[in-house]
């Protein structure tokens, strides 16, 4: 059985001097042949990021999931949405677990997938050729007084928890969790608060197994990682286009 696509785009939280080359962090899982890609929305300012990938010809379905609607985010889920919907023949999907109202656009609600558990088993989809299809699971994350959702990926070969928010009760369950093969932290910065990968390593280093960073503010900090053996997110950007 062929395997899928899985891994970031980019890696770095904007805005940066150059987003171009420093793309945005978002995660994707591709088909083997290239006909439906997923992204996993993790930072602000995506737009640029998501429509370099979903532009190509050759992906026909778009599907793209966010921890957050609210205002770091909806702007950018709305126009990708938009543009694909009304200037491509592609199949774009968006899913969040609350149902949303959209005065301006009755076609962004209708294309709404609202859940928090979905596995991507219809033959549409493409993903008939591997062993075991996608699945992704919403799970709120723990913010009081905020509609934010971890994410969990099973990608059809491993188990990624992307956690938004984190404490260090949360850390240690996550990391004894024997479902879960990597948990994906942001490096040095939390958009929503908590602790990110210094605070979660520092509390215990074997944490170290099973966390992985992303969300870099500059090169030089993907490149201190690289120096130091702290684990990365895996760039798969080429294999994609």
């Amino acid at each position: 059985m062929m395997k899928n696509y899985s891994g970031y785009i980019g890696l770095f939280k904007q805005p940066v001097t150059d987003p171009t080359n420093l793309l945005s962090t978002v995660y994707c899982v591709a088909d083997p042949n290239k006909n439906t890609a997923i992204f996993i929305v993790l930072t602000p300012q995506a737009y640029y990021t998501v429509f370099e990938i979903a532009r190509r010809l050759t992906y026909v379905n778009i599907i793209i999931i966010t921890p957050s609607m609210d205002i770091l985010f909806a702007s950018d889920i709305f126009n990708l949405f938009m543009y694909f919907h009304q200037f491509s023949d592609k199949n774009v999907k968006w899913i969040f677990p609350i149902k949303l109202s959209y005065n301006s656009s009755i076609d962004f609600e209708d294309n709404q997938i609202v859940t928090d558990n979905y596995a991507f088993n219809d033959p549409i989809y493409g993903f008939t050729n591997v062993s075991v299809v996608p699945a992704i699971e919403l799970i709120e994350s723990g913010i009081d007084g905020r509609i934010v959702y971890d994410i969990k990926l099973f990608d059809g070969d491993k188990t990624i928890y992307f956690s938004m928010y984190n404490t260090d009760t949360k850390s240690y369950m996550l990391f004894i969790n024997e479902f879960i093969d990597e948990i994906h932290v942001n490096y040095n910065t939390s958009l929503y608060g908590g602790l990110y990968y210094d605070n979660i390593i520092a509390i215990d280093s074997n944490y170290a197994k099973k966390f992985i960073v992303n969300d870099f503010t500059s090169k030089e900090e993907g490149y201190y990682c690289k120096d130091h053996g702290i684990s990365m997110g895996k760039v798969i950007y080429n294999d994609l286009v």
